[in-house]
């Protein structure tokens, strides 16, 4: 048997005729990504590889609950530039994975973040921008008590800055989210 993580809540097992199916499939599909590069298939892999990133960081697992995306499994400390973070097993960790900048490359953004609140325990950002590949873990009640919200009626985003020099109208929260850089 093996795990898939495509379905709504705790990740469900294929059985054998599925792993076959999936096993069958998995070189054409493959094959399609390689031919059809597009923004929205790299979003979906950051996505995905961010969750299962996410996962290693905190010991746990991806489960793409309602509100969150990993389930923290055994108890760990990750150390962050202002100090360790406590996830605790249980605990639930909303990913937010980017690649690319907007605003002509002046911002970065999670979007959808807003209406997590009192749905996880832990916010992770990773920015998978070669220059930058950053990741950071912030208590979801330390980032909704200290977070700057944007576009608030449209994308419901956390933005700061994209080269990481606080400025302007993001400084606060560029701040802010590098003292929860993962060290």
């Amino acid at each position: 048997m093996c795990y898939s993580g495509l379905n709504q809540g705790e990740q469900t097992m294929l059985n054998e005729q599925e792993l076959s199916l999936y096993e069958s499939l998995l070189d054409q599909y493959v094959y399609i990504l390689r031919k059809n590069p597009s923004k929205e298939i790299l979003q979906t892999m950051i996505g995905v590889i961010g969750e299962h990133d996410s996962a290693k960081i905190v010991n746990g697992s991806v489960t793409n609950g309602t509100g969150s995306d990993v389930t923290c499994t055994e108890d760990k400390t990750v150390q962050t530039k202002s100090g360790p973070v406590e996830v605790k097993k249980g605990h639930r960790i909303e990913v937010k994975s980017m690649f690319a900048t907007v605003s002509n490359g002046k911002k970065i953004r999670a979007q959808q973040i807003i209406h997590k609140e009192g749905k996880c325990e832990h916010i992770l950002l990773c920015d998978y921008r070669p220059e930058y590949n950053r990741k950071f873990l912030i208590p979801a009640d330390v980032f909704y008590s200290r977070a700057l919200f944007n576009d608030v009626g449209y994308t419901n985003s956390f933005t700061w800055d994209a080269d990481y020099i606080p400025k302007g109208i993001r400084k606060e929260n560029t701040n802010f989210v590098q003292e929860y850089e993962i060290t």
